[in-house]
């Protein structure tokens, strides 16, 4: 019996790109028009927030600002915060991922220092 291939994500994050662009620029984008069929897409609204680009790390840690409190770059993060960016949880579970082009926001020292 062939083993199944493992399920793949796709996590395309664009920063303050109007949804509606993308619908109206569909058909000049071909590969994005079959991953919105095929799979699943949404808009996301944001939290608002004057420290920096919190949106993007709740994306990525699948969690609210409070529970990973990665507003800036910071090495010192309180006990609280819990939160593992989404790679560091697949890694734990023996998967594979790839970063292209990550805000420079997240901590340093941490995983994503090793990837990049």
């Amino acid at each position: 019996m062939r083993k199944q291939p493992p399920p793949r994500l796709i996590m395309w994050l664009v920063d303050g790109l109007d949804f509606r662009l993308i619908h109206h620029y569909l058909d000049a984008m071909p590969t994005v028009r079959q991953v919105m069929k095929e799979g699943f897409y949404g808009q996301v609204l944001p939290f608002i927030s004057t420290w920096g680009n919190i949106d993007f790390m709740s994306l990525l840690c699948g969690a609210p600002p409070g529970a990973h409190y990665h507003v800036h770059r910071r090495d010192d993060l309180p006990p609280w915060c819990t939160a593992q960016p989404l790679w560091q949880s697949l890694a734990a579970t023996g998967g594979k991922s790839a970063l292209i082009d990550l805000p420079q926001s997240w901590p340093s020292g941490s995983a994503l220092a090793e990837v990049a």
